[in-house]
């Protein structure tokens, strides 16, 4: 769709031209030199854009400052959790298990062929440059990446308790999860797991 997560450079610029429309006569009377203007600052915003998102991904990674190829490292887990089906949330949080060690749930996320064995071996690489014990890698990894978000069909249920039946246990139990989204407890209502197979994915729009 138009604002998957892939589209979402070009959406946000896009946009942003929108909202730069409005402003045209507040930024310059003269109108050829008010566009002019908002499209100089327009066009920086991709590379703005870009720098943010990678700086965000060095940290869902764990990596320490900046390196050559780390844009590589992370578009190379996003296609490989593309091509696996893979839970967003759930990878990442498995980074840290991954970092102690256990490499379960990334492979059971991930598949365990030679691309994936590839791509850790680059990344322990990448970690390695920042000098860090590994326990204290996983701990801020853990920092980053939360285990429990409000996933869509979680919201269902606790809305449709609320509505048709105005019980808010659900959405009570639901908030206690996401108020501390990092930390990992009990969770027999499985918050912090993906939907299960046969879910029909939801679909939003810009008036929810």
């Amino acid at each position: 769709g138009r604002y998957a997560f892939g589209n979402q450079p070009a959406i946000g610029q896009w946009n942003l031209a929108r909202f730069a429309e409005c402003l045209i006569d507040l930024v310059d009377a003269n109108r050829p030199r008010a566009i002019e203007r908002l499209t100089e600052v327009l066009n920086d915003y991709l590379g703005l854009n870009e720098t943010h998102w990678l700086a965000g991904m060095r940290r869902k990674l764990g990596v320490a400052g900046a390196a050559e190829g780390d844009d590589r490292l992370a578009l190379g887990l996003l296609s490989l959790m593309e091509e696996a089906g893979a839970d967003f949330t759930l990878t990442f949080r498995s980074l840290s298990s991954a970092m102690r060690g256990a490499d379960n749930d990334l492979q059971q996320a991930l598949g365990s062929g030679p691309a994936v064995e590839d791509w850790l071996s680059r990344w322990r690489a990448r970690l390695a440059m920042g000098e860090r014990p590994p326990e204290q890698i996983a701990a801020d990894l853990d920092r980053v990446n939360p285990l429990f978000i409000p996933r869509n069909h979680k919201v269902e249920e606790a809305l449709a308790a609320a509505t048709d039946r105005g019980d808010l246990t659900l959405f009570e139990e639901l908030l206690s999860f996401i108020s501390a989204p990092y930390k990992d407890r009990p969770d027999p209502s499985g918050y912090g797991k993906p939907p299960p197979p046969g879910t029909p994915p939801c679909r939003t729009f810009c008036g929810t």
